[in-house]
């Protein structure tokens, strides 16, 4: 595979991992349940930045002269190494939509390492825009983890010793 070959397969894996995410937080609007204003929120701007993030992977590799339509169904190495540390959501409880949240996240963070150290991605514009997406991933999974904890901490019952 030459170096613009896989280029390419990085940026499509990343746009594939945001349109999954991107259906994942909009999976979780579409429940049925009572979802707390933070949380909505957070959620809506994931949503958000989500959209952003395939446009400009999508920019950035047309850029490149490829046609979507041709580089098949075949996921890459990315791909493939984020659906296997990602896991599903099993029940409807807000804790749990935090924990799927959370989990989904640190997988598409350990895609967005193992893109950046790929030996083909010597191209600028793409290091900097997945740089920059990842960066701003993190700053959204610290964000969650301490709402996650947060809740946590409001749901354990509080136990006061005598002694």
């Amino acid at each position: 595979m030459n170096t613009t070959d896989g280029l390419i397969e990085i940026l499509s894996d990343m746009r594939r991992i945001n349109k999954e995410r991107l259906d994942c937080y909009e999976n979780v609007l579409n429940r049925e349940q009572v979802l707390h204003v933070e949380l909505l929120s957070m959620i809506n701007n994931k949503i958000s930045e989500c959209r952003r993030n395939i446009v400009a992977l999508t920019k950035l590799t047309m850029s490149f002269g490829v046609d979507f339509g041709e580089l098949g169904i075949i996921p890459g190495q990315i791909f493939l190494l984020w659906s296997e540390a990602r896991k599903e959501c099993r029940d409807n409880f807000r804790q749990s939509v935090l924990n799927e949240c959370s989990e989904g996240e640190a997988a598409a963070l350990e895609a967005y390492r193992a893109a950046l150290v790929s030996e083909v991605l010597n191209h600028f514009e793409s290091r900097k825009l997945l740089m920059d997406q990842k960066f701003l991933l993190q700053i959204f999974m610290d964000q969650l983890n301490r709402y996650r904890d947060l809740q946590v901490l409001s749901v354990q019952p509080v136990l006061y010793s005598n002694y």
